[in-house]
């Protein structure tokens, strides 16, 4: 095959390899969440993998130009902490995973997902009484003529 034959663009082959999985060092403060809300220039309401939200910013290099990333709600991303701020804390997205990266992630046993179960709840569903055991009272007339 000649060389000329061989031209052409390689658009679209390469991949953002660096930004699939954070990093496991607790002091760079990046941290899985999911998009809850656009509100406008770049900014977005977030939800951690904990429960906590926050909002968050697009990082320059994925808003300008060609590289523009599209986010939208329901969206799993990678938020970092920015560490410059004083006060109140500011999060940058830095990197948006496609469900194929979602689902590699979840093979890998990255995304946990934490979820908090009261159980001293106040009520019951049809299907929780089996696992409680009931109890039953004996009310006699005078106690409803006291109320």
């Amino acid at each position: 095959m000649p060389k000329s034959a061989k031209k052409g663009s390689k658009k679209g082959t390469s991949t953002n390899g660096g930004n699939i999985l954070r990093q496991k060092d607790d002091d760079c403060g990046e941290q899985y969440a999911e998009v809850l809300k656009a509100l406008g220039n770049s900014q977005f309401s977030i939800k951690f993998l904990n429960g906590e939200e926050s909002k968050a910013k697009l990082k320059g290099s994925m808003s300008k130009r060609r590289t523009f990333t599209k986010v939208s709600i329901g969206d799993l991303v990678l938020a970092q902490l920015d560490e410059c701020t004083t006060g109140r804390d500011n999060f940058y997205i830095i990197h948006r995973y496609s469900n194929d990266e979602k689902r590699m992630l979840e093979r890998m046993k990255e995304l946990v997902v934490v979820n908090e179960v009261d159980d001293d709840c106040s009520f019951m569903f049809e299907g929780d009484v089996e696992k409680h055991e009931q109890t039953t009272m004996k009310l006699s007339a005078d106690f409803f003529d006291s109320i």
